[in-house]
């Protein structure tokens, strides 16, 4: 017999460890690598697969990829609790007759998921000469990980596109505005992109992992009166997501020149 288990390695590690859930109805397929003959099967509620009576020959195990997952790193510390597949695939097991091994296991776990918020206070307002037809604005950038997942470390990278309408210094050291916390010193604030305001996060998001960046700026009206979106984008890929449906989020002003 061949077979053991497909777990959720929800920290990522590649290890199963203590609590990290089987995933139910994942298809597992056998092959006899001598004839190419295939069996089908997959997990059980519980995360469990085995092929049993199987006669004595050499084996592989291909595991499909469920839905919303991606494998976990391969092959990492002892065989009974690592993942064993590359690219899906095991490698070869040779049994003899009477002998189970039930060290063939496979980890996933969620993808990674980004999203942004941003927020403009106040978002109406009145200017004229006496202000100069401008008026002091406050800007946050609030990024969420939305899927329970760490990030894999890679730059997150935020663009606010640039706008002749507002003018603002980033401060790192900034650590509140209003009632709102800021982490403005992780976010590394890059002025050289014509089209964009870049802010880039160096390190791994936590899961459920939430941080917020802003400024203080000023908007001017340039004798206009009207509406504007100011929008804040996660550039895709960032931090290892995959899902780019939720990477904008947009925040209306609406302003009158008097």
């Amino acid at each position: 017999a061949l077979g053991n288990f497909v777990w959720n390695d929800l920290n990522a590690d590649g290890d199963q460890d203590a609590g990290e859930p089987g995933i139910s109805g994942v298809t597992v397929t056998l092959t006899n690598v001598t004839t190419s003959a295939t069996t089908p099967g997959s997990t059980d509620a519980n995360g469990k697969y085995l092929f049993s009576g199987l006669k004595p020959g050499t084996y592989k195990v291909t595991f499909g990829t469920p839905s919303g997952y991606i494998a976990t790193t391969p092959n990492v510390g002892a065989d009974d609790k690592d993942s064993d597949p590359v690219s899906g695939v095991t490698g070869n097991y040779t049994l003899i007759s009477g002998q189970t091994d039930s060290t063939v296991d496979a980890g996933f776990h969620l993808i990674p998921d980004l999203q942004p918020t941003i927020f403009i206070l106040p978002t109406s307002f009145t200017v004229d000469a006496s202000t100069g037809y401008s008026r002091a604005v406050r800007l946050i950038v609030r990024v969420a990980e939305v899927s329970n997942m760490p990030t894999d470390g890679s730059p997150i990278v935020v663009r606010i596109p640039r706008t002749s309408k507002l003018t603002f210094t980033y401060v790192p050291t900034l650590t509140s505005l209003g009632s709102t916390t800021l982490l403005n010193s992780a976010w590394t604030f890059g002025n050289s992109n014509p089209a964009f305001w870049e802010f880039t996060y160096y390190g791994t998001f936590p899961p459920y992992g939430v941080m917020n960046f802003g400024f203080t700026g000023t908007f001017f009206s340039e004798g206009e009166t009207g509406q504007m979106f100011f929008n804040c984008i996660v550039v895709n890929g960032s931090g290892g997501e995959t899902n780019f449906l939720n990477n904008v989020d947009d925040e209306r002003v609406d302003f009158i020149t008097d």
